[in-house]
This record gives structure tokens, sequence and C-alpha cells, in this order.
């Protein structure tokens, strides 16, 4: 995890991630006053389909 700060403020956080299975990696930028939520990037688990 990143922390980006303005003026001592907390404004976005920078998260890498990995799958290590399928050998992918995506990095989420989240800006504080946004919703938390992303879509799915990668597959979490071989038993799940992309689109649940």
């Amino acid at each position: 995890l990143f922390y980006c700060f303005e003026d001592d403020h907390l404004t976005q956080v920078v998260a890498e991630v990995h799958n290590t299975p399928w050998n992918e990696r995506y990095v989420y930028v989240v800006p504080i006053s946004a919703d938390m939520t992303s879509p799915k990037q990668f597959h979490v688990s071989p038993f799940m389909p992309m689109n649940t």
C-alpha cells in the first residue's frame, strides 16, 4: 500500500494486488473521497467466474 498526502491530509491510497495462480497484477488507485468499491479486475478463485 502507498498512502498519498496533500498538506498533511490523506488524499488517496494506491494498492498493488496479485493473484498467484494466474500471475496477474492490478493497481487500484482509490481516492479517499470516493466510494471504496471497485469492479473485479482478475480471477480470485478457479471455482468462481469473473462475472460473480
